[in-house]
């Protein structure tokens, strides 16, 4: 496995923002975090990255994760559509043509295929199932399902701070 999550819970102030967070990403695997927004989605790709701590549980990686956006203090990290710097298309392309060329083996994604337009869109589902076909891993989160569904091989959903649903694509987009 590229990342394994075990029993992953994140508190802010009083409120649990994700509680017992139990996912596995294989390498070479494409996963969709969906969810509302506010529904822990980028909180869920900020303690992967290293840049938030849980409260409880343990996550486990076999290698790096990029950081295109923002670097913190170890060096890993991931791509996130709401960085000041990302106020267009052409950002969120600049940003996803440097992780897809790093050395990296697990690529995060928060919320920047939204910004994309369609033809963009088209050509980066291209690019990432190429980088999935290279043993890349990549979790990828978003609001909008379409493109979670045109994307990914796995879907997890997230509500009121657990896990809902997961599964392949078609048994939870339909």
């Amino acid at each position: 496995m590229a990342l394994t999550l075990n029993k992953v819970s994140k508190r802010l102030a009083d409120k649990w923002v994700l509680r017992d967070i139990e996912l596995s990403v294989a390498d070479g695997e494409i996963v969709g975090i969906f969810g509302a927004s506010a529904s822990g989605k980028s909180t869920l790709l900020k303690l992967i990255a290293g840049e938030e701590k849980p409260s409880t549980g343990e996550l486990e990686m076999n290698d790096t994760v990029h950081l295109a956006a923002r670097r913190n203090k170890s060096g890993i990290g991931a791509i996130f559509g709401n960085d000041g710097r990302m106020s267009d298309g052409e950002s969120a392309a600049a940003l996803m043509d440097e992780a897809l060329a790093s050395n990296a083996r697990v690529l995060l994604v928060d919320g920047l295929f939204g910004m994309l337009d369609q033809t963009q869109r088209e050509h980066y589902v291209k690019r990432f199932r190429e980088a999935d076909n290279n043993g890349k891993s990549v979790v990828i989160t978003s609001v909008d399902l379409k493109i979670i569904a045109l994307l990914c091989d796995r879907i997890v959903v997230l509500a009121e701070s657990y896990i809902a649903q997961t599964g392949f694509v078609q048994e939870v987009y339909e």
